[in-house]
Formats: C-alpha cells, sequence, structure tokens
C-alpha cells in the first residue's frame, strides 16, 4: 500500500504488518491495529489539510510509547492532543471508523463547550479519559471549531 506522505510537514504514514507507523520528522510510533482504510486515510488527509500537523501532544502518546493505540492530531500551537483516531473504534474487518475521540473538559483545554456551542453531537466515553466521541461524517465540522 502506498504510504500517506506530506512532505511539507514532514509527515509519513505508513501501512505496516502491526499497524501504522506514524512519521513526523524522525519521530515515530506504530498506531498498533490500525490500517490505511479509504476511511482512514481520508481522516488523516483531512486532519492534516486542516491543520492538525501535530502527530503527538503532551503524553498523547508518550515518548517512551512507541505502539499506541491511536493516531493523536493536534494544532501545532496546541500543547495537548485535539482529536485521535483510535483502533477501539475502527472495525478490523472493513476498515470503516465509527467514532473518533475529541479531547473532553474533564481535563484542562478540554473541547465540550466548544462542540456543544457548535451544536456537533457527540457521546461521552464511559471510562478511560471520559473524553468525546464524534461520528466521522461531523470530523470537518469538528475542526473547524477547534
Amino acid at each position: 500500500m502506498t504510504p500517506l506522505d506530506f512532505p511539507q510537514h514532514g509527515i509519513k504514514i505508513t501501512q505496516e504488518s502491526n499497524g501504522l507507523l506514524v512519521c513526523k520528522h524522525g519521530d515515530y510510533y506504530t498506531a498498533k491495529h490500525l490500517r490505511l482504510s479509504s476511511d482512514v486515510q481520508q481522516i488523516i488527509t483531512d486532519a492534516i489539510n486542516a491543520g492538525f500537523t501535530k502527530l503527538r501532544g503532551r503524553n498523547h502518546p508518550k515518548a517512551a510509547n512507541k505502539t499506541p493505540h491511536y493516531i493523536c492530531f493536534a494544532r501545532p500551537e496546541h500543547e495537548r492532543w485535539d482529536f485521535l483516531n483510535s483502533n477501539q473504534h475502527f472495525d478490523k474487518n472493513t476498515g470503516k471508523v465509527d467514532w473518533l475521540t475529541v479531547r473532553s473538559g474533564r481535563s484542562e483545554n478540554g473541547h465540550k463547550e466548544i462542540l456543544d456551542t457548535r451544536k456537533i453531537r457527540y457521546k461521552s466515553e464511559t471510562g478511560g479519559g471520559y473524553h468525546l466521541l464524534i461520528k466521522p461524517s461531523d470530523q470537518t465540522r469538528m475542526m473547524n471549531a477547534l
């Protein structure tokens, strides 16, 4: 499979047997169990084109964690991550992405209020970071709001 390459941002994402190798300027991690399905390619391309070119937020993933279960996206000026594409919401058989995870307001600088103000529908995670889940069909509205 042809890698997704964004040389203007120093980003290259390559399919490997155990997931996606996510590289930016020599920093890398493997988003385990994800694959470059058409859904994932579209999410990545739209995110990069919308300015979400930072693929590692503060501690997401941690530098020592080279095999997280997600790809993180943030705008370069943001210290924390904005949203991520997780293998927890990815159907390995069909390649479909069911949900994108948006950082909630439970930690500093969360995005719940922004989604509420823009009337972007979401559901709350019931565990983990208690973040917000949006449908991929709302990705463009979400990215424009953040």
